[in-house]
């Protein structure tokens, strides 16, 4: 059986993909958004502690983002390098 052929639009979703993560990129030098980021980084940080969602605090977004942002954190370690890569590939999916 042979693999699957590269079809344009294969092309044209990597450019996509590409493109939407180089422009993210672009904002990188702005430094910390403390509200958005700094609440996915306390929160996730919490949850890789061993906090309880709704028991030890509350956060105003669905619980996905911060236990996948935390299960990371134990990978890699806590830093936001982790939370902005894991973003920008997700914008970029998106």
């Amino acid at each position: 059986m042979k693999g699957r052929r590269f079809l344009p639009q294969d092309l044209v979703g990597w450019v996509l993909f590409l493109g939407s993560v180089a422009y993210l990129l672009s904002f990188w030098r702005y430094g910390i958004n403390w509200w958005d980021e700094g609440v996915h980084l306390n929160v996730a940080q919490r949850i890789a502690d061993g906090d309880e969602w709704y028991r030890d605090f509350y956060a105003q977004y669905g619980p996905g983002r911060y236990f996948l942002l935390a299960g990371l954190f134990k990978l890699f370690g806590s830093h936001i390098l982790v939370a902005r890569v894991l973003w920008y590939i997700l914008l970029g999916v998106v």
